[in-house]
């Protein structure tokens, strides 16, 4: 015997099920909302290999990777950076650098190892330019050209024969001089409660492009100019923790003329310490993007889900919050573009 429910009876169905914590509603839309006929022959963006005149590369990344990349302004080449984490103890770095037209022309690597009793460091990518490793005290210019040679930093008051004050006062001058500075600091116990920071070491470059270490315990730290530490990225404001908060706003090229509702759901969920819930509400469906590069269109679809709760009020985001998936980075020196969609990279170069 077949057995059909109307749409009128689906609800109905439905809302009696969500009287209780915790029980999941869901549905699917009228039929009679059909996709636009514009978007109909969209693809998802694995399913594109070339549009118009260009080409379209996913970057290859392994599984457990973190992707950082910066320019070059002398050359114009791009450097990305690839961590991936081997195993519990251990990280390998790969740095790749591209010319102008997005071909990779040379590489470096860089394994990192928690355990050894040596500390190995870090290399860090600065300015697209230097390569630096504080723990070693040395630094190569890798990314700029080539050179693969680990430079020490030039030591200053190693034998910590300076006094306090002449200490304080070179530390003083190279705050305000220094085209980068880092350091190395502690926390002196000063009372049962209080700790005091020291600054131990401070790694700083000037502007002959030369790094150097300062030495002295006595050092307290003011400092707010370029550090060495931080999330690389050409793509501003798309760390995690800047969309997080909201702050991340996407490129003006990249737009979302459309958003196809295929799944319906609200879910209660259990508040924290009360016999109370709170009522979620989510669309899932599929977004139809478009990327304006040059004279020409990059069109694609993909899934993404809009959602609510009664916290927030009765109305849904829009549709351009979906944004926030993707980034899109190129200059005029350059005939290819970076393209982030879902957390992987893409090159989109001209054929």
């Amino acid at each position: 015997m077949n057995f059909t429910l109307s749409l009128g009876a689906t609800s109905i169905f439905f809302a009696l099920l969500t009287t209780s914590c915790g029980v999941h509603e869901s549905g699917r839309l009228s039929p009679e909302e059909k996709l636009p006929t514009e978007f109909s022959d969209y693809k998802y963006i694995d399913e594109i290999t070339e549009f118009e005149n260009y080409t379209v590369e996913k970057f290859k990344v392994p599984p457990r990777s973190t992707v950082e990349h910066s320019l070059n302004k002398t050359t114009n080449n791009i450097i990305i950076e690839i961590a991936t984490d081997v195993d519990d103890h251990t990280r390998q770095h790969t740095f790749y650098k591209l010319n102008t037209s997005g071909n990779i022309i040379d590489s470096h690597q860089f394994s990192r190892s928690f355990l050894i009793a040596k500390k190995t460091g870090d290399e860090q990518l600065v300015g697209g330019t230097f390569l630096v490793n504080k723990e070693n005290s040395y630094y190569s210019t890798w990314p700029l050209n080539g050179d693969k040679t680990k430079r020490p930093f030039t030591p200053i008051n190693q034998d910590l024969a300076w006094s306090t004050e002449q200490v304080d006062a070179y530390y003083k001058e190279i705050t305000k001089k220094s085209a980068r500075l880092d350091d190395v600091e502690t926390y002196e116990k000063i009372s049962a409660h209080e700790n005091k920071r020291r600054i131990r070491k401070v790694y700083y470059l000037n502007t002959t492009g030369k790094w150097y270490v300062l030495y002295g315990n006595s050092l307290t730290s003011d400092f707010s100019g370029k550090r060495l530490s931080g999330f690389n990225t050409l793509f501003k404001d798309f760390t995690d923790v800047e969309r997080g908060f909201g702050r991340y706003t996407p490129p003006s090229n990249i737009t979302i003329p459309y958003f196809e509702k295929q799944t319906y759901s609200k879910y209660c969920a259990q508040n924290a310490g009360s016999s109370g819930c709170s009522m979620n509400y989510t669309w899932e469906g599929i977004g139809y993007y478009q990327v304006t590069i040059a004279d020409v269109i990059f069109k694609f679809k993909n899934k993404g889900s809009l959602s609510r709760s009664d916290f927030k009020g009765t109305a849904f985001p829009p549709k351009e919050t979906l944004l926030n998936n993707f980034a899109y980075y190129t200059m005029p020196a350059l005939t290819y573009s970076l393209f982030s969609a879902n957390e992987e990279l893409y090159l989109i170069k001209h054929k």
